[in-house]
């Protein structure tokens, strides 16, 4: 089974015990998928410990059709726009990967970052939230073009 595509958002705001703090993709060129969403853990304030908060681990398959849409999105060269200026404070962070059948990585988003204004990986994550809605998280940001 090989990775098509690997996705992680990030929860960049502030964050306290039990939220959401990350969610993670994994498809594969077989149409499977799997989703992982991980949490911050709890305080227990009388015995003073933490308490881990399980993950949301979720698992299927994409029809041919979604599969069909998000590699075209996947196979577009140009992932970001080198003259878009992104200032953001907090919300979500993401790095988004696509895989060749050998393990190659064919594209990526580059290091974990903001995506605010990038049209074409914001039309991934689109897919993407289809398979897990996304938790999100606010945002202050600024998008200009340079």
């Amino acid at each position: 089974m090989s990775l098509f595509l690997n996705a992680i958002e990030c929860n960049w705001s502030l964050h306290s015990a039990g939220d959401w703090i990350s969610t993670e993709w994994e498809i594969y060129y077989d149409h499977t998928y799997v989703t992982k969403v991980s949490f911050v853990p709890k305080y227990d304030r009388e015995t003073h410990q933490k308490i881990n908060v399980a993950p949301i681990i979720n698992a299927g398959k994409l029809d041919d059709k979604t599969f069909s849409d998000l590699e075209k999105l996947l196979k577009t060269k140009e992932w970001r726009d080198p003259n878009l200026n992104i200032r953001a404070y907090d919300g979500v962070a993401w790095k988004i990967d696509y895989y060749s059948t050998d393990g190659n990585i064919l594209n990526s988003s580059g290091k974990l970052g903001y995506i605010y204004g990038e049209k074409l990986l914001e039309d991934i994550v689109k897919v993407l939230s289809e398979m897990q809605k996304p938790y999100g998280a606010p945002a202050c940001v600024k998008v200009e073009k340079q």
